[in-house]
């Protein structure tokens, strides 16, 4: 299964956040063994990919009618922005930049050791980084004091991710649960272990849908989403139901593709009026 395509780059077959500090690298369970993957497989995309730029784009209207489109910087809830990344030869990351303006961005670097396990990130928080032996970030230091730990299962999956200031108290955990090498439920916490919310994920094959409920805290108030999926596994449809059960919104994704089959263009309607697009411009080593 895939994510939603705000998210980034809107890929994954085994639906979960991707954390841009830790999933530098990733396994996959092969019987006993494990084996690592790169990060260009981590985000499903197809080919020898040197770089991906992400535009996002609203629209203006005229008479219904979208008469131009508008480059954004922030977009919904979400807050979605703009992002370019390059890989390694490899499939491994080279360098990320984060635009939140036209004037304003992050940029880190990142640098291997002789076996291709990340050792350091040339950012403007980042102090330290600590790896396992199949070269995953367990604990970031930034700059500050603030420490980011992680921790996975046996097949390889982020079950935990935990930031803590220079006292030792807890600012935000993330917790996974996984069933089957598929992601059954997520649990966030915010400051001193308060839990926030909890999203829950049950999964139908036949119908190639996902059903999402989530649950925000201390209320436990519940909504739910139905996610649809294409023969690429990219998300088209999804409706989202509020705490009575009544639909209010159907979103749905609208893809254009590449000769590698990785999608460049993601139009997003609510509600049958356009809303958003997603632009990929992805450039590949052998051209």
């Amino acid at each position: 299964m895939r994510s939603y395509p705000h998210l980034t780059f809107n890929k994954m077959k085994k639906i979960r956040y991707y954390i841009t500090l830790v999933l530098f690298m990733g396994i996959i369970n092969t019987g006993c063994a494990q084996k690592r993957v790169n990060d260009i497989e981590i985000v499903d995309l197809k080919g020898s990919v040197f770089s991906v730029d992400v535009k996002y784009y609203t629209f203006e209207f005229n008479d219904s009618v979208v008469s131009k489109k508008i480059k954004t910087w922030d977009f919904g809830e979400a807050r979605r922005t703009p992002f370019y990344v390059e890989f390694t030869k490899q499939g491994f990351y080279a360098k990320r930049l984060d635009f939140f303006s036209a004037e304003s961005r992050d940029t880190n670097y990142y640098f291997y050791d002789k076996n291709g396990f990340l050792r350091d990130i040339i950012a403007h928080d980042t102090t330290h980084i600590v790896c396992d032996k199949y070269g995953r970030a367990i604990e970031v230091k930034l700059s500050g004091g603030t420490t980011l730990s992680s921790g996975y299962d046996k097949k390889g999956n982020l079950i935990n991710n935990k930031f803590v200031d220079e006292n030792g108290v807890i600012l935000s955990n993330y917790k996974a649960k996984f069933r089957d090498n598929k992601l059954v439920s997520e649990r966030r916490y915010g400051e001193r272990g308060k839990l926030n919310s909890v999203r829950e994920y049950e999964y139908n094959s036949d119908s190639n849908t996902v059903e999402i409920t989530d649950y925000l805290y201390p209320d436990k108030t519940s909504t739910k989403t139905i996610a649809y999926m294409n023969t690429n596994s990219d998300v088209v449809k999804m409706i989202s139901f509020d705490e009575s059960g009544k639909k209010y919104k159907t979103t749905t994704f609208v893809y254009e593709y590449d000769s590698n089959k990785n999608w460049v263009k993601c139009y997003e309607y609510k509600n049958g009026v356009p809303e958003l697009l997603t632009e990929r411009i992805i450039t590949y080593h052998n051209e």
